[in-house]
């Protein structure tokens, strides 16, 4: 739970605030913080019920098994966005990136 708070925090708060403004969250920055919520409260709730704690575990297994399609995701998303430095004109890149996308989503 505390991860989560933190995660959320300086992930994305923090991250996307513009002075005079506050946070400045896109539609998918909503998403992770919706996700970071939930999974914080579901974290809490096993802890505050006494039960649950293997759906817990099963949750945040899953997250980080994810994770590294996350990173490449990343990766691949930025290296478009980059296009004569990383190579976005090779094909191997663009179907990469689509691959990623399907399997991470």
């Amino acid at each position: 739970t505390g991860y989560m708070l933190y995660d959320s925090v300086v992930g994305y708060v923090l991250e996307t605030w513009v002075p005079g403004v506050g946070p400045v969250l896109s539609g998918e920055h909503w998403n992770y913080l919706g996700h970071h919520i939930l999974c914080g409260l579901c974290m809490l709730s096993a802890r505050i019920m006494g039960t649950g704690q293997s759906a817990a575990m099963v949750m945040m297994f899953t997250g980080e098994f994810t994770a590294p399609l996350m990173n490449l995701q990343l990766i691949f998303e930025k290296s478009l966005e980059m296009k004569d430095c990383c190579g976005s004109d090779l094909a191997w890149v663009r179907l990469a990136a689509q691959f990623i996308n399907q399997v991470f989503s």
